[in-house]
């Protein structure tokens, strides 16, 4: 046998650091942050809501626990609102674009869903509901709840059932969108008031000297 030739390694080029620039490229192809500390307060709560409707949305809408929200009309609807909430925070978040029309829109099913809170004894699934105990409103079924016996604890979860868990929770996401709407409108409102406050005491301290 013959003695193995040792074959001559290629001599590599010593890689140079990278530029400033290379190096921001870098960074704006990069997938986005779930976190920014210079983007506003508001675009991480809306956020918050757009994220509750949605779960609100994969949640039972009636007793049938597996008649999840979104296979409804009413409910697909609803899950595109809220989708279309979380989108675009999640671009105000990351580029700084707000586009309140998704905003507004939530609002949809909030007033959809008080309005089946308010005339709750109207409801179909409560009306028809024959699976054990149920509460007789949202009074009684607060007071059930925090009665800690067996029996009101069923009526409580019963009568919450009966109404669709996914309701409730799809209620509450749109109740905080709509508070924060609330909110950011009266903070709005407060900020330009001192703002115009701070114009007319700067131009009277002009006039004064």
């Amino acid at each position: 046998m013959t003695d193995a030739t040792e074959l001559p390694l290629p001599e590599l080029e010593t890689l140079e650091p990278l530029t400033e620039g290379a190096t921001a490229s870098i960074k704006v192809g990069t997938a986005p942050p779930f976190y920014r500390s210079d983007a506003h307060g508001e675009y991480y709560r809306f956020l918050f809501a757009g994220l509750v409707m949605s779960l609100g949305c994969m949640m039972p809408f009636s007793a049938d626990l597996n008649g999840a929200g979104y296979k409804t009309l009413g409910g697909a609807f609803f899950t595109i609102l809220s989708l279309g909430l979380v989108w675009s925070m999640w671009i105000a978040v990351y580029g700084g674009r707000f586009r309140m029309k998704w905003i507004m829109l939530a609002l949809i099913p909030f007033l959809v869903c008080l309005v089946d809170f308010i005339f709750v004894e109207r409801d179909v699934g409560i009306k028809t509901f024959k699976d054990g105990p149920l509460a007789d409103g949202w009074l009684d079924m607060f007071k059930n709840a925090f009665s800690r016996t067996e029996e009101g604890t069923a009526k409580a979860t019963n009568f919450c059932r009966a109404f669709g868990t996914g309701r409730i929770v799809l209620f509450i996401g749109s109740l905080l969108n709509f508070m924060f709407l609330f909110s950011a409108v009266f903070g709005g409102a407060k900020h330009a008031k001192a703002q115009k406050a701070a114009v007319r005491a700067a131009a009277a301290e002009r006039r004064g000297r």
